[in-house]
């Protein structure tokens, strides 16, 4: 399913959707495109998403120490070894623990025209 839906023209879609917003968007995003996924698989859909958003080469990640270096692959590996596990997930919210704390391993920095930089 979610293969089929990455060939199609809602995968561009997708990305335009999520152009100046911050890295929730992509999770959030995934109950629109494919609402009947289940965690993994929309953890799958997220991992294709900000890879894709990332190749697409105006926006990178960058969290309390910077930017983030290195290939795309090697960045979106980075965020998703920080993922929590689906046991610990607060499902009403992007990356909130049931206990109550939250934190993502880093956030959208958009390029724009005229080389500025815009963070959501």
């Amino acid at each position: 399913m979610l293969d089929a839906w990455l060939d199609s023209s809602d995968a561009r879609d997708f990305v335009e959707r999520v152009r100046l917003l911050d890295v929730d968007v992509i999770w959030w995003n995934s109950f629109d495109y494919l609402p009947h996924l289940s965690f993994e698989e929309r953890k799958q859909f997220f991992h294709v998403g900000l890879s894709t958003v990332l190749q697409d080469g105006e926006v990178r990640l960058e969290d309390a120490d910077g930017l983030w270096s290195g290939a795309v692959d090697e960045q979106v590996e980075r965020f998703m070894a920080a993922w929590p596990p689906e046991t610990d997930w607060d499902p009403d919210m992007f990356w909130i623990a049931k206990p109550g704390y939250g934190w993502v391993p880093g956030g959208f920095v958009w390029r724009l025209e005229g080389g500025g930089h815009f963070s959501p």
